[in-house]
């Protein structure tokens, strides 16, 4: 069973480009009129019937501050847009959408820094094309989900999983897996065309998740690299396999990223990879310790890490702690850089500020059996350096739901999904406005709010 949701879709979408052209015509004084022309040009694939007059585009102009001068949601079949804008510097946005509510477009393009003058102006912006991945239940179900779930990836991006495992009765869902029979690994995998994941199912009627150790160049006392167990849903590792052995080097225990595997608290949830970590032998380690400060970590991080002289420490995910935003790791008033390498035993401490108006709160609200997102506001201002604006915001969902995910500018955050608040930090960004949706799920059905925000120096 392999069914798409959009059938008009094509099935390769390679280097299609579209072209935005601006011509202008009239103007009064030093008023410029604008007139944009959405055409396409370049290769395109031999499924050649999805067109960009197809189409739902939104265009976005900004000025050089970030600040919103236009925006426009354009029609299928209209293809020409007009606009009288002041002489100036600015930031062109469009996006491509199959259907106008939808939060992840099929095609995006930006033009930076265009300086548009009072008289004739041309500007191009150059779309890409998003990769089409279908998901296949192979006789199975997504709740909700009649005839396929499809997402639009770009080139070299990574695939949010669906908000829900599929389920077949009498059978074990065991991943989703590409055309050669990968486990296709949400973390890691990129895209780099259309892809179709199928569901791998097994006839049991106990959920079980397949343990994979991964030696990492050592190898096991028979002399195998990967080991294989099956655990029950929710149930501990109770028989890891013996250390592997890695000639020159000692190993030190079995991880997920920077995270270790406690194999006295740790249970198994989904499929899962643990790899060995091996340091040098001979060579000296020091010990990182995080200490929250009164916060705590919500996904039971570790609270000491062992560290190799000279190696960096990955920072681990921020803590939390109620009435107040974490600023980040500091020794004394010493905020830790990351990029610094440990040459000693040390204590990172969490620094936090009491909340003022860097708490945004957007509650789920039914109401004759529809639901909204209601953010108390829906944009705001970050600063990286001045006392003019807060450094941080963070946002949280209260209410019922089952699933959130989060997107920039349409584009998958992958690593908050799930996560009930985030934080915004000025530093992790360029000057510029952003574009934040939150997509939560109640069962099947998708509810979502827009926050912009901009980044200033």
């Amino acid at each position: 069973m392999k069914t798409t949701a959009i059938k008009h879709i094509p099935l390769l979408l390679v280097c299609a480009v579209f072209t935005l052209a601006g011509c202008f015509s009239a103007w009064e004084g030093d008023e410029a009129a604008l007139t944009l022309h959405l055409g396409s040009s370049g290769s395109r694939s031999a499924a050649d019937n999805f067109q960009p007059e197809d189409l739902y585009h939104k265009i976005t102009i900004s000025d050089a501050s970030g600040g919103v001068v236009r925006e426009k949601d354009i029609p299928p079949g209209e293809m020409t847009v007009q606009e009288i804008l002041q002489p100036g510097r600015y930031n062109i946005e469009v996006i491509a959408l199959v259907n106008p509510n939808g939060t992840l477009p099929v095609a995006a393009g930006t033009a930076r820094n265009v300086n548009i003058r009072a008289g004739n102006n041309t500007v191009s912006i150059n779309m890409e094309w998003y990769f089409t991945v279908t998901f296949d239940t192979d006789g199975g179900s997504l709740a909700g989900v009649e005839t396929g779930y499809v997402v639009f990836i770009k080139d070299g991006g990574k695939v949010p999983p669906p908000p829900f495992d599929p389920t077949w009765e009498g059978h074990r869902f065991e991943g989703w897996f590409t055309d050669g029979g990968t486990n296709w690994n949400f973390n890691n995998d990129t895209v780099t065309g259309d892809t179709t994941l199928t569901a791998r199912w097994v006839e049991d009627d106990k959920e079980r998740f397949i343990v994979t150790f991964d030696a990492d160049g050592g190898e096991f006392e028979n002399g195998e690299e990967m080991r294989y167990v099956e655990i029950d849903k929710g149930e501990k590792i109770t028989d890891p396999p013996p250390d592997p052995i890695l000639e020159g080097f000692e190993f030190v225990g079995w991880f997920i990223d920077d995270i270790e595997w406690n194999f006295d608290n740790d249970t198994v949830s989904n499929n899962t990879t643990l790899t060995a970590r091996w340091v040098k032998d001979g060579v000296e380690r020091f010990t990182v310790t995080f200490n929250t400060n009164g916060g705590s970590f919500v996904d039971g991080t570790e609270t000491e890490f062992s560290v190799e002289d000279g190696e960096r420490i990955t920072a681990p995910s921020a803590p939390t702690k109620d009435g107040y935003t974490f600023v980040g790791w500091f020794i004394d008033d010493i905020e830790w850089d990351f990029n610094d390498i440990v040459t000693e035993d040390i204590t990172l401490t969490a620094n936090w500020v009491e909340d003022s108006n860097t708490f945004i709160k957007i509650i789920f609200l039914e109401d004759m059996g529809a639901g909204v997102l209601e953010p108390s506001v829906d944009n705001f201002t970050i600063d990286k350096g001045s006392s003019t604006y807060d450094k941080t915001k963070t946002i949280t969902i209260e209410g019922d739901y089952d699933y959130i995910q989060w997107f920039m500018w349409g584009q998958p955050m992958s690593q908050f999904n799930g996560e009930s608040a985030i934080t915004i930090d000025a530093k992790d960004y360029a000057e510029g406005r952003y574009q934040l949706t939150i997509v939560v799920w109640i069962g099947p059905t998708p509810y979502s709010a827009e926050i912009t925000f901009t980044v200033t120096d």
